[in-house]
């Protein structure tokens, strides 16, 4: 219970009380109202405060809704307000999308998660339940790099900017922990960077950036893996390699963000994961009948090393006729898998 309140602070507690206990679904009389500031606030108010002060809110912009009922006293007609609730930026399966999205993140931690979670059901009312209580929230597969948000921050400010960037870059050892990655001389590397763009793929956040040495060659790196990264002077590089960029067309190409070249691929696959072709290529992929009415051909422009790590994923479904030099690829991985399983 909350310590007894002024009259002077009435207008802030009645808005309190909407703010907690109401939404659309679960409106609030007058009577509710002046019930819940005795048990909140230990305060007694008249009916005809109620009104008023909520009026005052609305006309000072607060989103709160209420319904007008007509009261006849005699001859005299007036029109009551009464079922008051604030009216939400979100609604609950909205922020229900919002919470479960975070669950089920790869790059937070459940101390983050909780945190952000908390954050969202404030937007709601008491009676907004999140999934949070009924998924187990494993850290196995979480970032263990707490830059993460602070990297979001930094690449965001240099990419507004049109600023490089320079930092350390992650990678697992054999303990499996996060350590430096290295040069060949056995040193920290440092990576200096033009950074272009943030992306979402596979719940990871992707930075998408050129190197100096790489000037028309465009990488991918995890964000989460980024360490010490500091905005330079540096304007970034105005190479070709982003002339023409379009980041939809870049995320169909890199499937699995992978770094190095695109091209065009052709593939046959069983009709029965058409929806997941569709999913991974988009809607553009071009797709074509076969002799086998069971069988699709489809056209794409991908990454190589993204489709060969697909086509295997899908390999009973799935066959890649061109380019040969791709096939050939392919072919030699699986006789070397063979061999591992002989």
């Amino acid at each position: 219970m909350f310590t007894k309140q002024s009259k002077n602070t009435l207008v802030l507690d009645i808005l309190q009380i909407l703010e907690k206990y109401s939404d659309v679904s679960h409106r609030l009389t007058q009577n509710d109202i002046i019930s819940l500031l005795k048990t909140e606030f230990d305060m007694d108010v008249e009916r005809k405060s109620i009104v008023r002060n909520i009026s005052n809110l609305i006309e000072a912009g607060y989103n709160i809704g209420y319904d007008e009922k007509s009261k006849v006293n005699g001859k005299n007609k007036t029109e009551v307000k009464t079922n008051f609730y604030i009216e939400r930026d979100f609604d609950d399966s909205e922020l229900r999308f919002l919470t479960d999205g975070i669950i089920f993140s790869k790059l937070l931690s459940s101390r983050q998660k909780k945190q952000l979670i908390k954050k969202l059901e404030s937007l709601s009312s008491k009676y907004f339940k999140s999934s949070l209580s009924k998924v187990s929230m494993s850290d196995s597969d979480k970032t263990k790099n707490e830059d993460l948000f602070l990297n979001i921050e930094i690449i965001a400010e240099a990419i507004t900017k049109g600023k490089k960037i320079k930092f350390n870059y992650l990678t697992y050892d054999m303990d499996k922990k996060l350590v430096y990655r290295k040069n060949e001389n056995n040193e920290i590397k440092q990576y200096i960077v033009s950074p272009h763009q943030m992306v979402a793929s596979n719940g990871r956040y992707y930075l998408i950036c050129s190197y100096n040495k790489y000037e028309d060659e465009i990488s991918n790196l995890r964000v989460d893996r980024i360490i010490n990264a500091e905005i330079l002077d540096e304007r970034v590089d105005k190479n070709k390699a982003f002339k023409n960029f379009n980041i939809p067309k870049h995320m169909i190409e890199h499937i699995y963000m992978m770094s190095g070249e695109s091209e065009n691929v052709t593939f046959e696959f069983n009709r029965n994961i058409l929806k997941d072709v569709i999913d991974w290529f988009g809607s553009d992929i071009i797709l074509k009948k076969s002799k086998d009415e069971n069988i699709l051909v489809a056209e794409a422009k991908v990454n190589e090393n993204a489709i060969r790590f697909w086509a295997l994923q899908y390999g009973e479904n799935v066959t890649v006729k061109s380019p040969k030099s791709l096939v050939k690829r392919i072919k030699e991985q699986l006789k070397n898998m063979n061999k591992r399983y002989k």
